[in-house]
């Protein structure tokens, strides 16, 4: 079984991000999707069995496929790629070609900067003279517009950092050169860890936050109760449920605990949405419903929630401190709290 566990593993990782971002743009030409309905299309071309396919526990292969989906395709927005109404409507914001040429240029830049230093002048004459050799002016122009949002990109996202005026690679033995990996740097080096592990959810993104709230909650709930089952929902046609977590307390009694994992980057948790949440544990025969987001909710939502006895919302705050005491995404190192960097670097 271990055998083919580490078969399946290794063609996941074959699968590059420029390979997984080249299936989302094939999906998204020309029309506007749901995030979830999206990402599911996208995981139909990973080699995934069909057992596996039907595994929605929160550390399947399907799980890390939708998880790794997610954060390529928050990515991507967060770029200016693609469009996203609040992560629920997804459409291109540029046109395909042109975001295949700043991937070209891209890898083109990375390729060079492995072997010497350069400037923006210097980056800027060997992009023209690799992709537009003996062309027009304005394609030339072109290309140096693609080249310079490239260095923008790769600078935030800490691929390349600038040193005396040249640009160099920005290597880690230690930490990826991504965004995930500038997080994790920066969180090891500090004592409070509260907002790089806010930001951290953030980076991993939607479907990667479903899978952790689950798992936490998982492990709570285990502490005292026999947990009897416990899967992910969350997809095209979830109705609003997330998660679900069947369990039997010491006396025999059994609940169905339905879950909804907000991940929100600005803004509060709405009274529509805790409604709707509310709307759907009832009508799936929830015992108790759990609102986790890494966000807040608005005075209204709380209140709303406060008049209820069989949900209960769980902000930004609550959730780094049930994280911390049930070490879940949290761990304690010489007696100092870090990042579990291990489950943010997994996938």
């Amino acid at each position: 079984m271990q055998k083919e566990n580490n078969v399946i593993k290794t063609k996941f990782e074959n699968h590059t991000t420029n390979q997984i971002k080249k299936w989302l743009l094939d999906s998204i030409k020309g029309k506007a999707w749901e995030r979830k309905a999206l990402i599911f299309d996208c995981a139909s071309h990973f080699e995934l069995s069909a057992e596996e396919l039907k595994d929605n526990s929160s550390n399947s292969n399907l799980t890390k496929v939708k998880a790794k989906i997610g954060q390529i395709l928050s990515q991507m927005i967060s770029e200016g790629d693609l469009l996203s109404d609040d992560d629920k409507k997804i459409k291109l914001a540029k046109k395909v070609t042109d975001i295949y040429k700043e991937d070209n240029i891209e890898q083109y830049i990375i390729s060079i900067l492995k072997n010497n230093p350069l400037n923006k002048k210097e980056i800027f004459f060997n992009c023209v003279e690799h992709f537009n050799k003996g062309e027009a002016k304005e394609v030339s122009n072109k290309t140096r517009s693609f080249a310079g949002d490239v260095l923008v990109k790769l600078t935030k996202s800490a691929v390349i950092k600038k040193e005396y005026n040249k640009y160099v690679l920005a290597t880690d033995s230690k930490y990826p050169n991504n965004e995930i990996g500038n997080c994790l740097k920066e969180a090891a080096e500090q004592k409070d860890i509260y907002k790089y592990y806010i930001n951290m959810l953030s980076i991993k993104g939607g479907e990667f936050f479903e899978a952790y709230s689950v798992k936490l909650l998982e492990k709570l709930l285990s502490l005292k109760n026999s947990v009897d089952s416990s899967e992910l929902t969350g997809g095209p046609n979830d109705r609003g449920i997330d998660g679900v977590i069947n369990i039997t307390d010491e006396l025999g009694y059994k609940e169905k605990i339905l879950i909804q994992a907000k991940l929100r980057k600005r803004g509060t948790i709405t009274l529509k949405e805790v409604r709707e949440f509310y709307g759907a544990v009832c009508s799936e025969a929830g015992t108790r419903g759990l609102f986790i987001t890494n966000s807040t909710f608005h005075k209204e939502s709380s209140k709303f929630i406060n008049k209820h006895y069989n949900i209960v919302g769980i902000n930004n705050k609550k959730l780094f401190e049930l994280a911390t005491q049930y070490k879940v995404g949290i761990v304690e190192v010489d007696a100092q709290l870090k990042l579990d960097e291990d489950m943010f670097l997994d996938s």
